[in-house]
């Protein structure tokens, strides 16, 4: 389990050393816990840097950003490897839920699911001798597929999902599909994505945050 207090001390100590240090763009590759006590330790020092959302760990869906300092990550802006946010209600996993139950899941339901997606997508491959390798030969064996989780392909030395991304910034007024609060993600580029490794310079908005 995440332990809060080390993070409330670990991020006390840091926001510190990225000021005097003059950093102006931050990116955190942690745990969405640390980034939202981070972000609330920026504001109470007074530190507003640029923060690089870099998608990792569910940090580029609307119930996750909401965690964050809004202040902060108003200023916020990078990829998701994700699909376009799912309203409440109508993604694949709740509709899943509800086929066997007739109370509420969770609203992080869809997102569960697709962690159990992967699991499920690589013992359906692997066929009926189940061991490690008939699951890697299978999960490499399956097909390029596009979907509300972006598009999805396995190969060789890779074990993500991810193939492509969309460039998205945090807009603390706009009201979440996702969960009917305020903050919510924004594409900058309506429904165009990229090839991982297709980013160029010239790509995306990256500049001009508020």
């Amino acid at each position: 389990m995440p332990d809060l207090t080390s993070m409330t001390t670990q991020s006390a100590t840091l926001i510190p050393k990225l000021q005097q240090a003059g950093i102006t763009t931050v990116a955190c590759f942690c745990d969405p816990l640390l980034l939202a006590v981070l972000t609330a330790k920026a504001s109470e020092q007074q530190y507003y840097p640029e923060w690089l959302n870099t998608g990792v760990a569910l940090t580029d869906q609307d119930i996750v950003g909401q965690l964050f300092a809004a202040e902060q990550w108003k200023r916020s802006i990078g990829p998701s490897y994700a699909g376009a946010t799912q309203p409440q209600g109508r993604g694949v996993g709740y509709q899943a839920y509800r086929a066997v139950r007739k109370d509420e899941p969770s609203i992080g339901v869809d997102l569960i699911y697709a962690q159990l997606q992967i699991l499920a997508i690589g013992i359906q491959m692997a066929g009926p001798n189940l061991n490690p390798d008939t699951f890697a030969d299978g999960m490499r064996k399956y097909p390029t597929s596009s979907g509300p989780l972006g598009t999805w392909k396995f190969g060789p030395n890779d074990y993500t999902t991810a193939q492509d991304s969309r460039e998205i910034y945090w807009d603390p007024n706009r009201t979440s599909v996702q969960t009917n609060k305020k903050g919510a993600y924004v594409e900058t580029e309506g429904t165009k994505r990229y090839p991982i490794g297709g980013w160029s310079a010239g790509s995306g908005q990256i500049t001009g945050l508020r």
